[in-house]
């Protein structure tokens, strides 16, 4: 083989070897981000999220309305789909409570370790009542607070129940 062959083959492999490597840089770099802000989340979830939906759930409760708090952990679904970690706080109205929490108007917390954001989701549905499902919002996990929380379940009992 010609030297000029050799050498072309040789500048191309390093090329491709410094490709692969920063590549897999970036890549670890993204993992240990995401990482860092899936347990910022849990951590914020045990802290602030749920002490928040407690409160509120006992306030509630003692107007009459039941009310339902799940977590659910990050899951693979498959190679290609990830249910994110979450805290839900559901508002049982109307049949007693059998039901899924998701058929019941609710407030979602996600976890969108990808965008290193909250997505905050709501429902105003339930169970033989129309209802409609409120634009997901994202925001900064710093910016979330106990009382910011609450406000923001205030308005959707103000939309469920009025």
């Amino acid at each position: 083989m010609d030297n000029s062959v050799e050498k072309e083959l040789a500048e191309l492999f390093a090329a491709h070897n410094t490709k692969t490597a920063h590549l897999r840089q970036v890549k670890t770099e993204r993992e240990q981000k995401e990482a860092a802000f899936l347990s910022q989340f849990i951590e914020r979830r045990a802290n602030t999220f749920r002490p928040a939906f407690e409160s509120f759930a006992k306030a509630v409760e003692a107007q009459g309305v039941k009310c339902r708090i799940e977590e659910q952990e990050e899951e693979s679904l498959d190679q290609n789909q990830l249910q994110p970690a979450t805290i839900t706080i559901g508002f049982v109205v109307g049949d007693g409570g059998h039901r899924q929490l998701s058929e019941y108007p609710h407030f979602t917390i996600l976890c969108d370790k990808h965008a290193g954001a909250l997505t905050f989701h709501k429902s105003m549905m339930s169970p033989g009542h129309a209802g409609h499902n409120g634009p997901d919002v994202k925001v900064g996990i710093d910016i979330v607070t106990e009382n910011s929380l609450h406000h923001s379940l205030v308005e959707l009992l103000r939309q469920v129940l009025l």
